[in-house]
Order: structure tokens, then sequence, then C-alpha cells
């Protein structure tokens, strides 16, 4: 192995073709979109140079700035929740946990290795649509929580909680046993 790390033909003749075509199919792309982007119009027929305006334009728009506000707030708090709750896990499998840490660190790491399908079809039946169906609402219902029972995903005010909720539960273990 260090005769071939020392001949730098060898190298050359592994490395340059690889590089070559990551810069036709990658590099080059995103460089023309980078110029293009300085652009208004169509090439050839009316094109002109606006300089920084398409990279302004955006923040005037208030759709574009609630959008933005409401995906850094989406972004804090899963970050936060599940490297958060994630060092919590750690440390009670450090520190609390003696019998059967092992098999609590397999269920919680299991909805990291759940295909994200197969989560967002639990989270469906839990948070269902229809009041009265959903996993969460007949729970409500039944002890005595009516009051609380929702279209979870089907409101404004609380589609962007249960999402949140549903992302750190299904990365939580990730973190947990990184950081165990």
């Amino acid at each position: 192995m260090k005769k071939v790390l020392g001949n730098k033909k060898a190298i050359a003749l592994f490395v340059v073709p690889a590089l070559i075509v990551y810069t036709i199919v990658v590099i080059a792309p995103i460089a023309v979109s980078f110029y293009y982007s300085f652009f208004s119009g169509t090439p050839g027929l009316k094109w002109e140079f606006v300089g920084m305006k398409n990279f302004l334009r955006p923040f005037q728009d208030s759709r574009f700035r609630d959008a933005l506000f409401v995906n850094l707030r989406y972004i804090g708090f899963v970050m936060v929740g599940q490297v958060g709750l994630g060092l919590c896990m750690a440390l009670l499998f450090r520190f609390w946990l003696k019998r059967f840490k092992n098999l609590i660190r397999t269920l919680l790491f299991f909805p990291v290795v759940l295909p994200t399908v197969a989560v967002g079809q639990l989270f469906a039946k839990i948070y269902e649509i229809q009041p009265n169906y959903g996993l969460l609402n007949s729970l409500l219902a039944n002890i005595g929580l009516q009051q609380y029972v929702h279209a979870w995903i089907g409101e404004v005010d609380t589609a962007l909680p249960s999402l949140i909720v549903m992302d750190i539960w299904s990365a939580i273990g990730f973190h947990a046993v990184i950081l165990y």
C-alpha cells in the first residue's frame, strides 16, 4: 500500500478522472446557476443583469418571511429537542439505568431505523384528522380530557408542534446512542 501511495502517477490515475466527472456533473452546474442568478429574463430573448435584486426580492414578500420564520422555528425546536432529549437519555443510560439498559437503548433506537414513510403512517394514525378516530384523541377522550381533542395535523395552531414531536421521536435514539 505504501508503494502505491508514494507513486504520484498512480494517485493521479485514480483521482483525476473522478475529479473531472465530479466537476462536470456537480461543480459546473452550480457555477452556471450562480451566474444565472444575477440575471433576469430568458437567455437569448430578454436577458438583463439585475445584480442582487433576485436575492433581495424574497425578503420583501410577507409570505416568504412567514415561511422562513416557521422553518426557523421548526429547525430550532427539533434541533434542541433531539439533541437535548438525546443527551438526557444518554445520561440516563450512563448513570441511572443498570438493568435492561441494552434493551431500552435498542427500543429507543428502533424509530431511527424505521423508514420515514412508516413513521409518517404511524403518526397519521396517532394524529388522525378525524378527531374521534386518532389514537391520541381516543386516549384524551377516554381519560376525560375531551376539551383537548383536536384535528392535530389539520389545524393551524397544532400542526407544527405535532410534526415537531414526530420528528423528535424519530431521531432521539440516534442522538442518545451517539452521545452515550
